[in-house]
């Protein structure tokens, strides 16, 4: 995990009151949206 290694830019912050995963400044989103090179199964 990133979390267990001492060189990855990683941290949670509060951010609008939620605590959100920040990789270097940049909050990180999970997105599960098929992209436009995706098809449906």
């Amino acid at each position: 995990f990133a979390v267990d290694k001492t060189n990855v830019l990683y941290t949670a912050q509060d951010w609008s009151g939620i605590s959100t995963t920040m990789f270097r400044g940049v909050p990180v989103r999970r997105v599960d949206a098929i992209g436009n090179k995706e098809t449906p199964l």
